[in-house]
């Protein structure tokens, strides 16, 4: 279980979701403490891996027309080994367990239909475990990870603020 954020960790991580790009001497100005405070913190948001800093792409802006989600369902008791598999292959963007009527949901992107279609006749029949894959086209992306995080942020310092209260 990771440990509770503190104020200052939720305020770090909203800093960096604006810009990931910041210096920590800015995200020590804009929350109001020491630069070796930030550092540390930062440090152990990375370390506990709580916090990890990367780019966001748009797949249609990179050359891949064809993205989509993959609904899997596997052997019961291969399905992690299964997702771990997934998870390897170098078109999956994301790989999640899941409970419920399917076991493994996963992004992938591809530059053609032609190539999605050799991924789903080749590429994930020759992974032992793979009972059933259904495949969903999605046509736009409404809502980035990184906003609803924000959201999720802000949910957690309103709790703590009404617990405080």
């Amino acid at each position: 279980m990771s440990r509770a954020l503190s104020q200052l960790d939720l305020a770090i991580i909203a800093a960096l979701q604006e810009d990931g790009r910041l210096p920590t001497a800015e995200i020590a100005r804009r929350v109001g403490h020491a630069e070796a405070t930030v550092r540390r913190h930062l440090a152990e948001l990375m370390d506990e891996g709580i916090l990890r800093v990367t780019a966001v792409v748009e797949p249609l802006h990179l050359g891949f027309s064809t993205v989509v989600v993959l609904l899997i369902t596997a052997e019961m008791r291969q399905y992690q080994a299964v997702a771990r598999e997934i998870a390897q292959l170098r078109e999956i963007r994301y790989a999640k367990l899941l409970g419920g009527t399917y076991h493994i949901i996963a992004e992938a992107w591809f530059t053609s239909n032609q190539q999605l279609v050799r991924f789903l006749t080749e590429t994930l029949p020759s992974i032992p475990g793979i009972t059933q894959c259904e495949t969903v086209h999605v046509l736009a992306s409404i809502k980035r990870s990184h906003q609803s995080d924000q959201e999720v942020l802000t949910l957690l310092t309103e709790e703590r603020e009404t617990e405080v209260a």
